[in-house]
């Protein structure tokens, strides 16, 4: 895990080589903090060798369209303006993520958004990486932290990379499935 040390980016990277259990211990951790009422928004790239969705699951329009029928799903007791519902551009990500994370900060909340296997994208589908990496907003909205997953840096975006330290890259060392729980 890596985590920045600005406050306008709430972003945190891990990476280990594969196969670590990286995946697998993000999935269990969701599954914990949902047992204690927490709400998460999840994305990943890569679910399984056999995943009959993986080439779309690389696509820009998934990954909008992903997350923002989960924040509609998710979070359906919020006032916030759910006009142009099924609009998935990024602009309205983008407005969606700023509002909810005003909403939630003002309760003492906050929203995680992972997005596992970067790493996936960028080496299956190199012209939509750029497209999909570069809608990560240069500044989350407060109330907004996202987790971000991958094999190493280098699959990072250039801003991403930067609001992360060395030292506060946390390496997940590889693991069986009992120790992932």
């Amino acid at each position: 895990y890596a985590i920045p040390t600005s406050r306008k980016m709430e972003v945190s990277t891990r990476f280990e080589t594969t196969p670590s259990g990286k995946s697998t211990f993000v999935t269990h951790l969701i599954q914990k903090y949902r047992k204690k009422q927490n709400r998460i928004l999840r994305y990943y790239y890569f679910t399984s060798g056999n995943d009959i969705n993986y080439v779309s699951r690389l696509s820009r329009k998934e990954f909008l369209q992903s997350l923002i029928e989960q924040i509609h799903g998710e979070y359906n007791d919020v006032p916030f303006d759910r006009s142009q519902r099924y609009d998935y551009s990024p602009e309205k990500l983008s407005t969606l993520l700023t509002d909810l994370g005003n909403y939630l900060k003002d309760r003492g909340k906050y929203l995680l958004l992972i997005v596992d296997g970067i790493d996936h994208l960028v080496r299956n589908n190199p012209q939509a990486s750029e497209e999909v990496l570069n809608l990560f907003p240069r500044q989350l909205p407060d109330g907004i932290i996202c987790l971000v997953g991958c094999q190493g840096l280098q699959y990072l975006p250039d801003f991403i990379r930067r609001e992360c330290e060395c030292e506060k890259i946390f390496r997940i060392p590889p693991f069986t499935l009992p120790l992932c729980q």
